[in-house]
């Protein structure tokens, strides 16, 4: 499909192609190939192609996962009134909790069991299985593994003895104030020239929305850095790591440590093929292996994608406590970009 412009992949779905490319504000790019856009371009284009094609049920896997938060809030305004006045019932698979207020039911899938489920508005009610299975709410945070006592007494269940997560609240500005500068570069972005500032122990970002440059960028302050490197001196051991490997591998064999693979509480995966994972779990693979890599600055793309909020969390106090080296994210994600030092954003 790569090699289909916007108004032949959307001809496919409808023949109202103009009116489509019109209603979305395509027209900019309708006939450049899918290949050249960004992946939340992409993403924005495969749901008008979908939505014009009018099925009696959509399923729809992360629509809008590469979008920043007012992108992605379009997206689900979009596709949920597209859907409610053409009469198509809508199943949304998604991460993002700004996508519940949309909603007329939710339901929370935990380990591969149903966990919660709650209409907007209403409380969560933990739902139990038929073997009697019962999801502790997350934000309890209780320790794993742990104990617990349980009684009844009339219509209620009362657990004891459980251990808990201290609720330990944390000052980034210190760790921001104390990294150490390596260097400043300018980089050439689709907005136009970027300085963009790179300090050991500092967690930039550089975030924009949908076709802003964001992975552009950051391939770009690679080759910068690349190109500046002086042979007089050590160069800056610069890593971009690439989403895109080897699927028949596990973490272990791309070379992930012992440390990080347990910081991500993958070790019952860390020994299966990537192939093999879920979304998430394969996202916290590859993030093991990135993580494992010595180098003085380490660029990510897209470090969350594909997580559920609770890993986020864990991924976002994992990215933001390193201190052995540079880290640079592209991403939209507003809670990562305010663990960052250094923010560069491309709409500006």
């Amino acid at each position: 499909m790569g090699e289909l412009s916007v108004r032949e992949y959307i001809q496919i779905a409808t023949s109202d192609v103009d009116d489509v490319i019109n209603e979305w504000g395509f027209t900019e790019f309708s006939d450049a190939k899918l290949s050249t856009l960004s992946m939340g371009l992409r993403q924005q284009v495969s749901a008008a192609s979908v939505l014009a094609s009018n099925p009696s049920v959509l399923i729809a896997d992360e629509p809008a996962g590469s979008l920043s938060t007012p992108e992605a809030l379009e997206m689900y305004r979009r596709m949920v009134s597209y859907c409610r006045n053409h009469s198509i019932s809508l199943l949304l698979v998604t991460h993002d909790s700004h996508s519940e207020g949309f909603a007329d039911r939710i339901v929370r899938i935990s380990d591969g069991r149903i966990g919660e489920e709650w209409t907007p508005g209403s409380d969560e009610e933990s739902v139990i299985d038929q073997h009697g299975w019962l999801r502790l709410p997350r934000q309890l945070k209780a320790q794993v593994p742990s104990t617990a006592q349980i009684m009844r007494t009339n219509n209620d269940v009362v657990l004891s003895g459980m251990t808990f997560e201290p609720d330990v609240s944390k000052d980034f500005s210190s760790s921001r104030e104390n990294s150490n500068k390596l260097s400043n570069y300018v980089i050439q972005t689709l907005g136009g020239q970027r300085e963009i500032s790179i300090g050991r122990g500092s967690l930039s970002a550089i975030t924009g929305g949908t076709g802003s440059g964001k992975t552009t960028a950051l391939r770009a302050l690679w080759s910068s850095i690349q190109a500046q490197a002086d042979d007089s001196e050590p160069a800056l051991r610069a890593v971009l790591f690439e989403q895109d490997v080897a699927q028949e591998l596990s973490a272990y064999e791309l070379g992930a440590n012992e440390k990080i693979i347990a910081k991500l509480g993958i070790q019952d995966l860390a020994h299966r093929r990537l192939k093999t994972l879920s979304g998430g779990q394969r996202q916290k693979s590859l993030l093991a292996v990135a993580l494992s890599t010595e180098c003085d600055l380490l660029m990510i793309d897209d470090p969350l994608r594909a997580l559920d909020e609770e890993s986020r969390e864990l991924v976002i106090d994992i990215l933001g406590d390193i201190t052995d080296r540079a880290l640079i994210v592209a991403t939209s994600d507003a809670n990562l970009i305010a663990r960052a030092a250094n923010i560069t954003n491309l709409d500006d």
